[in-house]
């Protein structure tokens, strides 16, 4: 919502305008969280390849 919108509701602009930024760094928290190549991945593949890796790292810690 813009400052103009939260102030004509009540708020005072100071607070508006936290609010505000508060709003604006979610959307933008959440459109990079989105975009990044990482999340893209088809069937969550990461999420493989940290099982592989624990997997391995738990045998080698067995045998040492």
């Amino acid at each position: 919502m813009p400052v103009q919108d939260l102030v004509s509701h009540g708020e005072t602009k100071e607070e508006a305008t936290k609010k505000a930024i508060e709003q604006f760094k979610i959307k933008e928290f959440t459109s990079l969280s989105k975009n990044t190549m990482l999340f893209n991945l088809p069937a969550h593949y990461y999420l493989g390849g940290f099982t592989f890796v624990s997997v391995i790292v738990g045998l080698l810690l067995r045998v040492l």
